[in-house]
């Protein structure tokens, strides 16, 4: 697997916070399978994620964070207050994405409504999720990939 610290060129540092074994798994193969262009670093627990991201320097910082709704201790919407109020100005062009297996839709309005959220994110993680909804951003930033 392909990790923040890889030598390959053109690809983009991503965190994935969600509990579930079974679908970081899934999104780890997908990567693989798939052949994107994602360094990946899994965090399980979105209070262990954020202590991750204290300790991350403006190299290994990662340009993509897709936290999952639904997670013991903190859910992905407190997860992204806390980031918004701990580590936004210090990483402003970092893309939060919201994600869950539910597609309900007071929880897809209420990530619509969330500023400091991209967009939301069906699960499973997908080439599809991956090529129209996250590149396009990525896209539009000054230097998006690492090499």
């Amino acid at each position: 697997m392909k990790h923040f610290n890889s030598l390959n060129t053109e690809h983009y540092k991503f965190l994935f916070i969600d509990d579930s074994r079974h679908d970081n798994f899934f999104t780890e193969n997908i990567i693989e399978l798939d052949v994107l262009p994602i360094l990946v670093h899994f965090e399980p627990n979105p209070v262990k994620a954020l202590c991750y991201l204290r300790q991350c320097t403006p190299e290994t910082f990662p340009q993509v964070i897709v936290a999952d709704i639904n997670m013991p201790l903190m859910n992905g919407f407190q997860f992204v207050d806390a980031y918004k109020l701990e580590l936004k100005k210090k990483y402003p062009d970092t893309l939060l994405f919201i994600t869950s297996s539910s597609s309900r839709p007071s929880e897809i309005s209420k990530v619509k409504n969330y500023p400091s959220v991209i967009d939301f994110l069906e699960k499973p993680f997908s080439k599809y999720n991956f090529e129209q909804h996250i590149l396009p951003y990525l896209n539009s930033q000054p230097t998006s990939a690492t090499k």
